[in-house]
Parts: structure tokens; sequence; C-alpha cells
């Protein structure tokens, strides 16, 4: 068995992304777990991603996997982790016209706390650039 050290550094990162990739649809429908402790632990796997991957990179598997799920607690989850990488970096690390019409839509959605959320979401955007929201 090889040690981890004598692998190229580019290996390394390509078998790291692909594992991150693979496992981020995993990842982000535990954001809605039952159980508090694996929510939590989950949360904080996902605000260290940002430590390897760019905030855009860990925003777009987040809004790709998270956001369509059929559990309103994942969603919600999904939600807030979207909102915390948007308080973090900015408009930069998203594409607002894919991401803010499909966060938009989430408002109309039967469950309170995904609505919360969303507009939630909404309001880290608008807050800094002084664009108005009523709310």
């Amino acid at each position: 068995m090889k040690q981890l050290a004598s692998y190229p550094l580019s290996s390394i990162r390509y078998a790291l992304s692909s594992f991150v990739e693979a496992r981020t649809d995993l990842t982000s429908s535990q954001l809605g777990d039952a159980r508090e402790p694996v929510r939590l632990r989950v949360q904080q796997i996902i605000r260290a991603l940002p430590n390897v991957y760019a905030y855009s990179r860990v925003f777009q598997l987040l809004f790709e996997h998270g956001l369509k799920a059929k559990v309103a607690k994942t969603r919600q989850g999904t939600l807030d982790e979207l909102s915390a990488i948007l308080k973090k970096s900015g408009m930069g690390a998203c594409e607002p016209s894919k991401t803010f019409p499909a966060v938009a839509t989430l408002i109309s959605d039967k469950d309170p706390q995904v609505r919360k959320s969303a507009l939630g979401t909404l309001r880290c955007v608008c807050k800094p650039h002084r664009i108005p929201f009523i709310m």
C-alpha cells in the first residue's frame, strides 16, 4: 500500500474532487435528517468545504442537489447553507440568473420553514446591495 505522500498532488486533487462531487448528493440529503447531531455534523462538513473548494463550486453543488429534494427539511437546510455562503462570499458565489428564480419559486412552498429560509436567502443578497426588500 502506497503512502499518501508518494502520490502526485494533481491525482490527489482529482480523487478528492470526484469523491466530493459523488458524495454531495448524499450530504445534502442529510441536511434534512431527523437526528440533530447528524444535521450539525453535515453542516460542519459543508462549512469546511470552502477550505478546499471555491465558494462558487460548493454553492453550485448544493444548489443542484439540495433544492430539488422531496423532503422539506432538506430544502430548508440547503437554503440556510446557501445563505451562509452568500453572507461570507457575496454574489460572486452564485449565478444570479439561475439561482434567484429557483429560490424565489420556493417562497410558494407548502412548508412554512422552507418559505422562511427562501426569504432569508434573498434577504442576504438584498441587504448588502441596498436593494429594497419588503419584510
